[in-house]
């Protein structure tokens, strides 16, 4: 899908239709998806063991929830991957138990539907980062927008964020609408650029790529979405509750929960619409109010994008894309 100036984007009746379009590379691969995404991060903890088991914990979350929807997994520290025969969950369980907690813990499972390097809806992919690199952990969930005619998933992926905020405690994180990638290979912004330009409310999601970009400043948020997270320490940072509930005066929503809060912009996700001048003024409104904890010391580009672009320059610009004086 080269020319985005011809698609009609789906209102919330058929927003499910967003499941039916695939953006493809030239040669056929699924590139890009758009999804209902998560992504959490979470700052070197004090009991890593611990930590990976409630790492393990969401994973097994997920597959109860969505399992019927996945077909593939990858166990951690590459103790093996294949095809899911029966619940998968055992072997995640005992790879933990056999590794060195000192070597970090990563594992997948996602949704395979033909050979080959594709973009996926279904997915949850965890990386605990070992203690020596000291930088910031991630979660990473997605799941269709459409349930069925008619209806959506919006309630579930409000609800799965909850229960994994107060099981995880992240430092910080967001959930809406996000384009997904082929897994297992770096994500390639070029063939969804034009659609993120257009639709402010669509996230490009990198979790690898932000942990290392933000290093070792584990306080700062990449941006936000329709649900944003914030541990406490980061709303103390801001004021306090009280002070960005004055902010967001009737904006938006706020939802605490024991070691945070979550920002809801809105009753429902908004793509938005530059075409027609439509960016969602709730989801500004938590743009605003976060932004001076918003991460930006990019020393290098966050999404990376060919010639001619200047890749940090037009990162910044959507990382600003809801800011009233930023541009996109």
């Amino acid at each position: 899908m080269e020319n985005t100036s011809e698609l009609v984007l789906p209102d919330l009746s058929n927003i499910g239709q967003l499941d039916q379009l695939l953006i493809t590379s030239p040669k056929g691969s699924i590139q890009g998806r758009i999804v209902l995404g998560c992504e959490l991060y979470f700052a070197p903890p004090d009991d890593y063991p611990a930590f990976y088991a409630d790492l393990l914990w969401a994973v097994g979350d997920y597959y109860a929830r969505y399992g019927v929807f996945v077909n593939h997994y990858a166990l951690p520290n590459e103790a093996g991957s294949g095809k899911i025969n029966g619940d998968p969950m055992p072997k995640f369980l005992q790879a933990v138990a056999n590794q060195d907690p000192d070597e970090g813990m990563g594992g997948l499972l996602w949704r395979q539907e033909q050979p080959g390097y594709h973009a996926t809806s279904w997915q949850v992919d965890v990386v605990g980062l070992a203690p020596r690199k000291k930088r910031l952990s991630s979660l990473f969930a997605s799941m269709s927008v459409g349930k069925g005619e008619d209806s959506n998933r919006f309630s579930e992926l409000a609800d799965l964020v909850l229960a994994w905020c107060e099981r995880l405690q992240p430092v910080h994180g967001s959930a809406g609408f996000c384009f997904t990638y082929p897994v297992g290979l770096v994500p390639e912004a070029k063939y969804t650029w034009a659609l993120l330009q257009r639709c402010p409310g669509i996230d490009h999601s990198d979790i690898s790529m932000f942990s290392v970009k933000a290093g070792q400043t584990w306080n700062r948020i990449k941006g936000v979405n329709w649900l944003t997270v914030l541990s406490d320490p980061i709303v103390a940072e801001l004021g306090g509750l009280a002070a960005i509930q004055a902010h967001l005066a009737d904006k938006c929503r706020i939802k605490t929960y024991r070691g945070g809060i979550i920002i809801i912009a809105g009753p429902v996700p908004q793509l938005g619409d530059r075409y027609i001048n439509f960016i969602p003024t709730r989801y500004q409104a938590a743009a605003k109010v976060t932004r001076p904890v918003r991460f930006e010391d990019y020393q290098r580009a966050f999404v990376e994008l060919p010639e001619p672009f200047d890749e940090k320059t037009e990162s910044l610009k959507w990382i600003r894309r809801f800011d009233a004086d930023g541009e996109a």
